[in-house]
């Protein structure tokens, strides 16, 4: 299936992909908020995506990348940007300390191996691995609040 060169980022669809009447603009803040946590080429990516509704073309040539790779670059981060646990990991209500947010995000957001992230916090990879089981349970409870 070829892809069209005038691509943009629906900007009427909320994190979970139903569309949204009227609250577009503070879902888009919402998802560069979280945008602004990834690293430097993948938020500027999104960012030019969302922001600028650059096309598909546009955005290759700013990236340096096929277009094909960058559609599939793009549904991979929005993919992770629009994940329930990052959503609840980047919520100010929730009280979890700030190591643990710090380590779900660079987890399940930047897309960090557990040997990654046990060489960056200097822990030993049972313990990185310990706490990001304790993330997917804290998430299970935490979703669960808010039904």
């Amino acid at each position: 299936m070829p892809h069209q060169d005038n691509f943009v980022i629906d900007r009427n669809h909320s994190d979970n992909g139903r569309v949204a009447a009227g609250a577009g603009s503070t879902l888009i803040d919402a998802l560069l908020r979280r945008a602004a946590m990834l690293p430097p080429r993948d938020r500027t990516l999104v960012e030019l995506a969302v922001r600028n509704n650059a096309s598909l073309r546009q955005l290759a040539r700013a990236a340096d990348m096929a277009p094909g790779c960058v559609w599939r670059r793009l549904r991979k981060l929005f993919s992770r940007l629009n994940d329930p646990i990052v959503v609840a990991l980047t919520e100010p209500r929730n009280a979890l300390p700030d190591v643990y947010r710090r380590l779900g995000i660079e987890h399940f957001l930047c897309g960090l191996t557990v040997r990654q992230l046990a060489d960056l916090h200097q822990m030993n990879p049972r313990q990185v691995q310990r706490m990001i089981a304790h993330l997917r349970g804290w998430h299970r409870g935490f979703s669960a609040i808010d039904r």
